[in-house]
């Protein structure tokens, strides 16, 4: 994530909206590993990337704001993309 401003500008921003700078940290992180993950790159790769030193912590945030760990996720993808294809409802 590439943030231009101020630093007073940012405090502001996360003042005013009552979250904190690792609760957009997180989130951001959430959106982009799906990406990453889908790019065939390995969770180890992705969680490094994103700056988790613990796969294992990683997993857990991608299961909080994902709902499933990242296996599981890309698992009920591929169904649900299977599924499509032949035209039956996704399991």
């Amino acid at each position: 994530m590439c943030w231009h401003g101020s630093p007073h500008f940012y405090a502001c921003i996360f003042r005013a909206s009552g979250y904190a700078i690792w609760a957009l940290e997180t989130a951001s992180a959430a959106v982009c590993c799906p990406e990453m993950l889908a790019q065939n790159k390995s969770v180890t790769e992705v969680a490094i990337a994103v700056g988790y030193d613990s796969v294992s912590a990683f997993i857990g945030m991608f299961r909080t704001m994902l709902g499933s760990t990242p296996h599981t996720y890309f698992r009920t993808k591929q169904q649900g993309r299977e599924a499509a294809i032949a035209g039956l409802p996704p399991r």
